[in-house]
């Protein structure tokens, strides 16, 4: 198990999860996905099926509270000898 790796392929069709840098790409993603324009979040997209992701470090964000479970997953993996 490599943490660097979780969170890195999309829930969609299972591609790689890339960086988004264009600002006007940015826009459509959150547009697409009907959601209000947040230029302070780092975005990201499926290289497959162009599926959009955001991330927020807010606590009790989606984006949080899925790298917490994934952490949560990792350590009892390590302490079952995974």
């Amino acid at each position: 198990l490599k943490p660097q790796e979780f969170l890195s392929r999309c829930v969609v069709c299972n591609g790689a999860i890339v960086n988004v840098t264009c600002p006007d790409r940015k826009r459509s993603i959150f547009e697409a996905n009907h959601a209000p324009v947040m230029d302070d979040l780092d975005v990201y997209e499926c290289s497959g099926c162009k599926q959009g992701y955001w991330w927020s470090d807010r606590p009790g964000s989606s984006a949080s509270r899925v790298q917490g479970q994934a952490n949560r997953l990792f350590e009892l993996c390590v302490k079952g000898g995974v």
